[in-house]
């Protein structure tokens, strides 16, 4: 996975020298966290219309790019959700195949679990059931389904080297619930300014 980083720094900086030529600057590597608002913080961060001044290289990853396979001392934005909505989100993404925009077919167990639970709540109150039959059909379930199988805790496996970065000021933090005033803030302290800003 690491090479994988580097090769998308590469590109993005060979991108970025494009638009801008000179030197290229220090990366800031984007984790995209399950249903948290990723996609957007990504469409905004590729468009090189939105940006007045844009003195940062952004390197932004799918799902399988995690805060351990970064560069040590990288800086790097990710977004995170209620816990709860974020649940209910990508049960509901997922029971509905990733449609729109994409169409990803269940895998097996997954229609196993859709099939079993109806809806979000269902399987969440099965996970509590005296019926032990239920419940393991509720575990099943959790690591069966993508976005519900994964917390957020899944891209942040060392805590430790995560509060490190956070006190060092390098984890850029975009909250799903204020998805524009927070990307707005991380991209002031980042020295970028967005077109129409004043």
């Amino acid at each position: 996975m690491r090479a994988i980083v580097w090769l998308r720094q590469l590109d993005y900086a060979r991108r970025y020298r494009r638009r801008h030529p000179g030197a290229v600057p220090a990366p800031v590597f984007m984790l995209h966290i399950g249903k948290t608002g990723g996609t957007f913080v990504k469409r905004v961060l590729k468009d090189p219309d939105l940006f007045v001044q844009q003195p940062v290289l952004f390197v932004p990853f799918g799902h399988n790019i995690r805060h351990c396979h970064l560069p040590e001392g990288a800086r790097f934005l990710f977004c995170t959700r209620d816990p709860v909505r974020r649940f209910a989100s990508g049960f509901a993404s997922r029971q509905r195949m990733g449609r729109p925009p994409s169409h990803r077919p269940w895998s097996r167990a997954e229609a196993a679990a859709f099939a079993r639970f109806a809806t979000a709540n269902d399987l969440a109150e099965a996970l509590d059931s005296a019926d032990t039959a239920e419940q393991a059909a509720a575990r099943a379930a959790m690591g069966a389904i993508k976005h519900v199988a994964q917390p957020h805790s899944h891209w942040f496996s060392d805590r430790a080297r995560l509060a490190r970065d956070i006190a060092a000021g390098r984890a850029l933090r975009v909250r799903q619930e204020a998805l524009v005033p927070d990307l707005e803030a991380v991209l002031a302290r980042l020295g970028c300014r967005l077109a129409g800003a004043g």
